[in-house]
């Protein structure tokens, strides 16, 4: 039986590879919110809106990582979501250690609220 609180790699990469998938759809539906409802919202409210989805999909990768992986995913999680942050830069040109810090700290929240989401594994 496999240690229960021991690093599964196999999460951190395929929840990486999640996360950059989520990121973008998330961020994609948020966009085309924020640019429906422009005039409803405001500058304020389209800002919030489009920098709201990449924190969105990061969560909710870390969410689906703590909710399936078996046992303590939290750190699954946030490594994950630095790892998304990492290939996400390196397709954007754009590498940023700040961006990396709150992906982590965002899929660390997801992976959080996936542990205690009645029906963890």
């Amino acid at each position: 039986m496999e240690n229960e609180k021991s690093l599964q790699w196999k999460w951190v990469i395929g929840g990486a590879f999640l996360m950059i998938i989520t990121t973008f759809v998330v961020t994609f539906a948020m966009g085309m919110l924020a640019a429906t409802y422009m005039e409803q919202l405001g500058l304020l409210g389209v800002l919030i809106m489009t920098l709201s989805g990449p924190i969105l999909g990061l969560v909710f990768g870390g969410w689906m990582i703590g909710f399936y992986s078996q046992g303590k995913t939290i750190w699954e999680a946030g490594i994950a979501g630095a790892l998304a942050l990492v290939g996400l830069s390196a397709l954007t040109g754009n590498f940023d250690l700040f961006s990396v810090g709150i992906g982590f700290v965002a899929a660390l929240l997801g992976g959080f609220l996936g542990e205690r989401t009645p029906g963890h594994k």
